[in-house]
């Protein structure tokens, strides 16, 4: 089983938006939903990080895929308004740990989604809304 990470380099492959359109709705079953998570975090504008910009040290892990799928639950946890009682140095902890969990790739993924970015050239918000008109 691929990463997300790794499925999304497909991405590089397309030349149009039409292309990536299609590329993002035959991702598979398996990583739609997972998918969905992500470009609903990166472009909708209602989800806001309560973390700092850029990447905190962790270590990087090359481990089994597939921790992103369980993560994207937990997402909540790091935006502004989730968990109203958590420490500030508890939520950048977790999400240290979070990034831990992943492979490269997917944690690569992830901090880009935090700071509101997707690191697949050609998708936008537009293109992520043509192949998920639903998506927020």
């Amino acid at each position: 089983m691929l990463s997300l990470g790794e499925v999304l380099t497909g991405l590089k492959g397309c030349t149009t938006d039409k292309e990536r359109v299609e590329f993002l709705q035959n991702v598979g079953p398996r990583y739609v939903s997972t998918l969905r998570a992500v470009l609903k975090c990166v472009f909708d504008p209602s989800v806001k990080f309560a973390l700092p910009e850029g990447a905190p040290p962790y270590k990087k892990k090359d481990d089994e895929p597939g921790a992103l799928f369980h993560a994207v639950k937990k997402l909540h946890i790091f935006t502004e308004g989730g968990y109203p009682g958590l420490s500030q140095m508890r939520r950048e902890s977790l999400f240290t740990g979070l990034l831990e969990s992943l492979t490269d790739e997917d944690a690569v993924l992830v901090l880009a989604m935090k700071d509101k970015k997707f690191p697949y050239p050609g998708v936008n918000r537009k293109v992520a809304l043509k192949a998920f008109p639903d998506l927020f």
